[in-house]
């Protein structure tokens, strides 16, 4: 077993207990909040980015694939200052084969249907421009947090 390397308690892994972990990370959250509220201060502008992805009504092969196309989530982020950037379609592909009769016999690939459109992945952007604009977006911590890793070093 391992002692937390801050405080001395007992871990199971690492060097850090759960507790010191999350204090350090919250620590670390709102060093880069401040960081983006001196920005803003100084007039510069942050950029925000999130994906999500909505599923499309797709038919392949005569079987519906995927729910119907709802866009209310996007009505909503576009509410709270988000603005749709980008759209990244996923697509699924069956392979088809070919049945040969005769001299060649067996069975070959033949290619493939692909291209179906079954759901697409939405960038979307929230700029902010002022130290206003981050009073309004109260959830900063939670986007930092849920991103924590990608933050390092910033």
């Amino acid at each position: 077993m391992n002692r937390c390397s801050q405080c001395g308690k007992v871990t199971l892994q690492g060097t850090l207990c759960e507790d010191c972990r999350n204090r350090l990370e919250k620590q670390e959250v709102n060093a880069i909040v401040d960081k983006l509220k001196q920005r803003l201060q100084a007039g510069q502008t942050i950029y925000l980015y999130q994906t999500i992805y909505l599923s499309v009504d797709s038919v392949l092969m005569e079987q519906k694939i995927g729910d119907d196309f709802d866009i209310s989530k996007i009505r909503k982020l576009g509410l709270e200052g988000w603005e749709v950037t980008q759209s990244i379609p996923k697509t699924l592909g069956v392979g088809l084969s070919n049945h040969a009769v005769g001299f060649s016999g067996g069975q070959s690939w033949g290619g493939g249907v692909g291209g179906n459109v079954v759901g697409v992945y939405i960038i979307l952007k929230k700029v902010l421009r002022n130290i206003d604009d981050l009073s309004y977006w109260r959830n900063l911590e939670s986007y930092i947090q849920s991103h924590f890793s990608e933050f390092s070093g910033f």
